[in-house]
């Protein structure tokens, strides 16, 4: 319970830390670059106060290394793409335009609700922190996943960003042809990967909260929102895509 109680308040502090940041800079989007960080940070208090004196398994430290390399990736993209160039994400404001209160007391509960989303999603990590008895082989087959997994939402993340950069159009080259969310479908299956390692520990069964959290947060906030936005923006041509592209496992089309 302590460790529990100390990951809370870390990420919660990391999250008012955001907000100072969303103070001076007025864009909301600095709890996104901190987003990953912060579920790396609640995990990584579990390593801290169960594995810092003991040795882990090989298996388990490259676990933990892809774990690092997510956070680190997907907080340095969303800093070198957002936050850096100052972009303004519409989702918040769109959001920001069914709250009742001010923008400042509005934003800085959000961050927190965005702070104990983060620190339910980091819990596989509570569970693999506490096991010192795994199997070697499947968590080694996981961390291939994982680590497919994560080279996959890096491409798309890039292939996105190249065709911004030199179109303005809907993006439907690369793994953007076969899925309409790829990022985030690969993003999904890091954390079923995570959680599934933690899943055969003792209680594990509690780590399922992970992707199961994840996955109301993408289907009933992320997509919906951001398909909205592009519904406004490209009309028709958006409408088409959605006709011709899964929204979100990748499966082969005709066009």
């Amino acid at each position: 319970m302590f460790a529990l109680v100390i990951s809370l308040i870390v990420v919660l502090a990391i999250c008012l830390s955001a907000w100072a940041w969303f103070m001076k800079t007025d864009n909301p989007g600095a709890i996104d670059t901190v987003w990953a960080l912060g579920i790396f940070a609640s995990g990584f208090i579990y390593f801290i106060i169960f594995n810092a004196s003991n040795q882990i398994s090989s298996a388990l430290g490259i676990t933990w290394l892809l774990y690092l390399l997510w956070a680190c990736r997907l907080s340095g993209w969303l800093w070198y793409t957002r936050l850096r160039v100052n972009h303004i994400d519409t989702r918040y404001e769109e959001l920001a335009k069914q709250w009742q209160t001010s923008r400042k007391w509005a934003f800085l509960t959000n961050y927190m609700f965005q702070g104990a989303l983060m620190f339910v999603i980091a819990l596989p990590f509570f569970f693999i922190a506490k096991s010192d008895q795994i199997d070697t082989f499947n968590v080694t087959i996981l961390n291939l996943l994982i680590l497919v997994a994560l080279v996959g939402e890096s491409l798309a993340d890039f292939q996105l960003y190249q065709h911004k950069q030199n179109n303005q159009g809907i993006c439907k080259s690369g793994l953007w042809r076969f899925s309409r969310h790829p990022n985030y479908f690969f993003e999904w299956c890091i954390w079923v990967g995570f959680a599934a390692i933690a899943f055969t520990m003792p209680h594990g069964i509690l780590a399922l909260l992970s992707p199961a959290l994840l996955t109301w947060i993408m289907f009933g906030l992320t997509i919906p929102i951001t398909e909205k936005n592009s519904l406004e923006h490209r009309g028709d041509a958006y409408t088409e895509y959605m006709q011709h592209t899964p929204m979100f496992f990748p499966c082969k089309t005709d066009k």
